[in-house]
């Protein structure tokens, strides 16, 4: 979060795994809970950042190696 944000956080439990195997090779993300613990966003590996809300995530198109972690985060949230 450092190099690709500016960012102190601290790594919370684990959230999920994703593997896609693209033309090219297989890509496999590991997805934490991460708590912010200071400092200010620069785009250092980015072009942008932005908060949304988890109703406003389906506007977005995603890759498909984040598409299950992204699934996983709108289903864990919503009310039963």
């Amino acid at each position: 979060m450092k190099e690709a944000f500016g960012i102190d956080a601290v790594v919370g439990e684990f959230f999920g795994e994703s593997t896609y195997h693209y033309d090219n090779g297989a890509v496999q993300l590991l997805a934490y809970h991460i708590f912010w613990e200071g400092g200010s966003f620069l785009l250092n590996a980015h072009a942008a950042i932005r908060w949304v809300s988890l109703n406003q995530i389906q506007e977005f198109q995603f890759a498909p190696a984040d598409k299950p972690l992204v699934d996983k985060l709108r289903q864990s949230t919503m009310p039963t």
